[in-house]
């Protein structure tokens, strides 16, 4: 199947807003911190239920199948069998963590917005404008790895994959998004929690806060006709449709997860769990180099589709960083530590300083 087969429909049923990422559905499974003894039988089969808001063969869905399983595969020398419920059948990444933490699901795949209920704390990482590229997250991601995988494990979770959402885009049904001027009169929907909608207010708009199984719902009523998100999701969700504009730029990134309880992570046999952190950041790397060159060519199906792609006029772009910089302090504290912030921006600059050398 090409890429624009795929793209003309067939598979673009109700993704959820995070299709993306996410992604997920890798193996994982039950709940609570306790550790549990790990089975004296390697060889013993083992069930896991998994669900995510991505449709099954859709975006994220295709690299799970092909790039993740295959290496649940490999660690367990096929002793662990994954069912996933695919495309929000297990309802949205709220219902889904709910389920979660009743031991309905051994773990998920989850979104952005998935991510940081789970693990408040990346939700630094969508910081608007904090990020220039992709070289620049994976800079992070490396040098902090293993802090977010603490973090996460307050919330009885064990961080099984950490792949992106991405760079999202500015849609909009009526305006190009040219200038600040059309964020305050565009009518935008935030569905993606508090560092989106805080984001949006300092812009000047006033967000409309919706789940992310009503924003298509949303568009079409004409209760909103603008939003931030990612290209998989605008294209799964069908809601291209309805958009004429998207402006391409950096505006935040946004991590998505694939996440175990940590009970059944920790009953794992040793030796599935050395497998994997030998193959971990091989397929990280893989997945999220797949899924980016997913997204750029979604990005042109959008555009041969006749979707308009619009750029920021000149002097915008810099009065936009001036007006959500005081967010970096003003949600220090409330959303993330100060002193996580603090470590971030001095990564950037040790980044950054060695690409100008």
């Amino acid at each position: 199947m090409t890429f624009f087969n795929f793209f003309s429909g067939v598979h673009f049923r109700a993704a959820a807003a995070c299709a993306l990422i996410f992604l997920l559905a890798f193996p994982a499974m039950g709940a609570e911190q306790e550790a549990r003894t790990a089975p004296e039988n390697s060889s013993a089969k083992i069930e896991w239920q998994f669900a995510t808001v991505v449709p099954k063969g859709a975006g994220y869905a295709r690299q799970l199948e092909h790039l993740v399983l295959p290496v649940v595969d490999q660690v367990s020398g096929g002793n662990i069998s994954v069912k996933v419920f695919w495309g929000g059948v297990m309802g949205d990444d709220t219902d889904i963590i709910r389920k979660m933490r009743f031991g309905h699901l051994n773990g998920a795949g989850l979104t952005g917005f998935g991510a940081t209920l789970l693990c408040p704390e990346m939700a630094i990482l969508e910081l608007p404008f904090l990020f220039n590229s992709y070289e620049e997250v994976d800079f992070v991601k490396s040098r902090l790895r293993d802090v977010f995988q603490r973090y996460t494990a307050k919330s009885n979770v064990f961080l099984f994959a950490w792949i992106d959402q991405g760079f999202d885009q500015v849609y909009s049904a009526s305006l190009p998004m040219t200038k600040l001027e059309h964020f305050r009169t565009a009518r935008f929907m935030t569905w993606h929690g508090a560092m989106e909608e805080e984001t949006l207010k300092a812009l000047g708009a006033k967000p409309l806060p919706v789940r992310s199984v009503q924003m298509g719902q949303t568009i079409e009523q004409n209760l909103a006709d603008s939003m931030i998100g990612p290209v998989i999701l605008v294209v799964g969700t069908q809601m291209f449709m309805r958009f004429k504009f998207v402006n391409p730029v950096n505006l935040r990134y946004s991590p998505a997860v694939v996440v175990v309880n940590s009970e059944d992570w920790l009953g794992l046999p040793e030796k599935y769990k050395s497998e994997y952190f030998r193959l971990k950041d091989g397929m990280e790397k893989d997945f999220a180099e797949a899924m980016r060159r997913e997204n750029r060519r979604f990005m042109i199906a959008l555009q041969k589709y006749g979707i308009q792609e619009t750029a920021l006029e000149k002097g915008e772009l810099d009065m936009m960083r001036q007006l959500t910089r005081p967010l970096w302090e003003q949600l220090a504290g409330r959303l993330y530590p100060r002193d996580l912030l603090e470590k971030v921006l001095e990564l950037l600059e040790e980044y950054r300083a060695d690409a100008r050398s």
